[in-house]
């Protein structure tokens, strides 16, 4: 039987009164965690638009899109195969690139909770096109305020939900992919219509449709809570993300494949979905296929941004009472109030967070492509853990896989730039420079036991 390729030592997550974060979470709540983190309803809105740029052959660009993610995974893949990382992200920071990088990190990371907000408040959207004049304030607090309720009473609390809304949610999906099959028109590979803007078209559509695809990355938060991460979680991430992506190329055939193209483009996939199905299936869709959605990426969203808080409030970056776990459930109470208040903020008030939102995406990708690079220091920073890991490479192989994620990244931020305003670039450097103020500034506080995490 293959070991376990982690620390003869396991590591745990460690409050300030010595509790321990259990590693309870199987192989199958870290699937549907992912799986939950990956889907959101902007697959929704974002799909007619792809297909303006590529047609019907939209199909390619969503496999195109699964390899460019998969690509992006690899120096998360070598990392969390190869040792357990309490603080998910922020612990992978500070092993490969040093704490000060590592601090930045984290408040960058912080900051990037505000959008909890903008899914809530998209769930009150989606509910309100089905049900008009309900109060809309209340029903994104209420949907916000359910979610944190789930992870108050356990994270394993909150994969068992989790479960359940991953099921509602890929049976609204393929509801919508088995009855619209049939629906396809003859002649969905012939011109006009397919590769409409020829090769470039399904490399834009590609890039653009990243956005639907990505989210597994976030998988390697729950290091600290999984019962098996280094065999359990690069295993969830690739399988969730080419599973996600068959699902997405096979509805993509049918939004482009039923109706006339100029009938979609630029539209919801709602539209489609009204002419193939019942109002019944169709009030099905919409609630599986957005407001679950939402919630599922809520709830893995919440669930994969405590870990590394609990991590940094025990090594200094914030303070330790932080870091509290609940005697009975073992949720770190504090951080989910704090989280909690960071979300109901911009709901009461009504602030416009899109700013901030999109200034972190941005961030949270330059902060990945210095992990990438930073990757090819695995020998150096971890050398027993790394010559025992299942996915040991050489180290030529490791550089040459390291700056092949590297460089897939680059193109991705070269999209994103050229889709933001000037004033979004001015939010990027504004934060980055908060960033590194706070780094500088919490260093000389903070005690960082990586020998432990090794």
């Amino acid at each position: 039987m293959q070991q376990n390729h982690v620390l003869q030592k396991p590591i745990s997550i460690s409050a300030p009164n010595n509790q321990t974060v259990k590693h309870n979470l199987s192989r199958t709540n870290l699937f549907m965690l992912s799986v939950g983190q990956i889907v959101g309803a902007g697959i929704l809105s974002m799909l007619g638009i792809a297909v303006g740029m590529t047609g019907r052959s939209i199909f390619i660009s969503f496999i195109l899109a699964a390899f460019l993610i998969l690509a992006t995974l690899i120096p998360i893949v070598l990392t969390s195969g190869t040792v357990r990382l309490p603080g998910g992200d922020y612990s992978r920071a500070a092993l490969l690139a040093g704490k000060k990088w590592a601090g930045m990190y984290i408040f960058i990371f912080a900051i990037s909770n505000f959008s909890i907000s903008m899914y809530a408040l998209s769930f009150a959207d989606y509910l309100l096109a089905l049900i008009p004049g309900l109060p809309h304030q209340a029903v994104a607090l209420g949907i916000l305020t359910l979610v944190f309720i789930f992870h108050y009473f356990g994270i394993k609390n909150a994969a068992r939900w989790q479960t359940l809304i991953i099921i509602l949610l890929s049976v609204a999906l393929t509801m919508f992919t088995v009855l619209g099959l049939p629906h396809v028109q003859p002649g969905y590979f012939q011109q006009p219509g397919f590769m409409t803007h020829g090769g470039i078209g399904i490399l834009a559509a590609a890039a653009y449709m990243t956005f639907t695809v990505g989210g597994a990355q976030f998988m390697i938060n729950f290091s600290g809570e999984a019962k098996n991460p280094t065999k359990d979680i690069p295993f969830v991430m690739v399988i969730s993300t080419i599973t996600v992506a068959i699902l997405y190329a096979l509805m993509a055939v049918v939004a482009s494949g039923v109706l006339p193209l100029h009938q979609v483009i630029n539209q919801p996939l709602t539209h489609v979905a009204n002419a193939i199905l019942s109002r019944p299936l169709y009030i099905f869709f919409v609630i599986g296929g957005a407001l679950i959605a939402l919630t599922g990426t809520m709830n893995a969203s919440i669930g994969s941004s405590l870990s590394p808080i609990v991590q940094t409030s025990r090594d200094g970056w914030f303070p330790k009472q932080m870091g509290y776990l609940h005697p009975k459930y073992n949720s770190p109470v504090v951080i989910l109030g704090i989280f909690y208040l960071i979300g109901i903020l911009p709901i009461i008030f009504g602030w416009n967070i899109s700013l901030i939102s999109n200034s972190v995406l941005i961030l949270t990708n330059v902060v990945s492509l210095v992990l990438a690079i930073s990757t090819i220091r695995l020998p150096q920073v971890m050398p027993e853990q790394w010559a025992k890991s299942a996915f040991h490479v050489s180290n030529r192989h490791l550089i040459e896989l390291s700056l092949f994620s590297a460089a897939t990244m680059i193109v991705q931020l070269v999209m994103f730039f050229r889709s933001i305003s000037t004033t979004a670039v001015i939010g990027n450097v504004f934060v980055v420079v908060l960033a590194y103020l706070f780094g500088v500034w919490r260093t000389k506080y903070v005690t960082m036991d990586l020998e432990n995490i090794k």
